[in-house]
């Protein structure tokens, strides 16, 4: 498998949430297995210190932090995220794999994502594994 991961931080008042942590940590311990590194993807007006955001991911397993700025703008819909991201695939590289919080923006942005790149789409897991040849 090459390339990365990507978590796509879910957050509320500049802290991140369970959901996010978890993802993070799970997305870790599969990406050193499988030697690819965790990009965790932050959507946000850019109103928060770069720090603590980078504090956040890192702890709980980010490579590193990729941020989206989207100035001015306090909340996102699926539509304008999937856009933002399908972007963001096209300018760096698509990632091997994206996680995204369990909610309704991010069940519609999964769902968008899936079908822009082509990919397989799964909701409301709690638990995966990849084998050593990348296999769900």
């Amino acid at each position: 498998m090459v390339g990365y991961f990507w978590v796509i931080v879910d957050f509320s008042n500049g802290v991140i949430s369970t959901a996010t942590k978890e993802m993070l940590q799970d997305a870790g311990e599969i990406a050193s297995a499988l030697n690819v590194k965790v990009g965790a993807v932050l959507i946000n007006g850019g109103d928060s210190e770069e720090r603590s955001w980078e504090e956040q991911v890192g702890v709980y397993g980010a490579d590193h932090l990729i941020r989206i700025r989207t100035e001015g703008l306090p909340f996102l819909t699926a539509e304008a995220q999937s856009l933002l991201l399908q972007e963001l695939s096209a300018q760096i590289e698509r990632p091997a794999l994206a996680l995204l919080a369990n909610t309704y923006v991010g069940q519609e942005t999964a769902a968008r994502l899936a079908a822009k790149w082509q990919a397989g789409f799964a909701h409301d897991v709690v638990s995966f594994s990849i084998d050593s040849q990348g296999l769900v």
